[in-house]
């Protein structure tokens, strides 16, 4: 008898567990979005916030932990006075496209993910590219968010700015 409720009892034990993983697998497919809208999403965003010249908004978009950096604000303005009034007419001719993911996942919870988000073809005067680095989801919420900015000039393959 005292056999049969152990059995009993372990078999619900891993009904039960299965039941939470299942729920983390559930959940990761509700809410999955592809690479491809990542990069398009935060580009989107951030050309916005540029183009419109709402500093405010852009550095919104960078982590807590970045936005306390000492000379970020600096950053931010040298960023929009590089960028001037410049305005992407078809932003479907963009090439946006992921450079890399990294990730790191530790029992059930990330610790890390991070994209790199590459835009070509920007084509203002020696600004070719820029390159958007973007912490997804981390342990410390300090560290969510744009991460870094960077502007290039391909023909001398050196970086025009860099905030973050």
């Amino acid at each position: 008898m005292k056999n049969k409720i152990l059995a009993i009892l372990l078999v619900l034990t891993l009904l039960l567990s299965g039941c939470s993983e299942l729920k983390l697998k559930m959940d990761q497919i509700e809410n999955y979005e592809s690479e491809e809208s990542i990069c398009q999403r935060y580009s989107y965003e951030v050309l916005d916030y540029l183009e419109s010249g709402d500093k405010d908004g852009l550095k919104s978009m960078f982590s807590e932990d970045v936005r306390n950096t000492d000379d970020f604000d600096e950053e931010i303005d040298e960023l929009f006075e590089i960028w001037g009034d410049y305005m992407i007419e078809d932003r479907e001719s963009l090439d946006i496209r992921s450079g890399g993911r990294e990730s790191a996942w530790d029992y059930g919870e990330w610790t890390r993910d991070t994209i790199l988000i590459n835009v070509k073809d920007l084509q203002i005067e020696e600004i070719d590219f820029m390159g958007i680095c973007v912490c997804l989801a981390d342990a410390d919420e300090e560290n969510i968010g744009v991460q870094r900015i960077t502007l290039w000039d391909d023909s001398e393959n050196e970086v025009i700015i860099a905030v973050g």
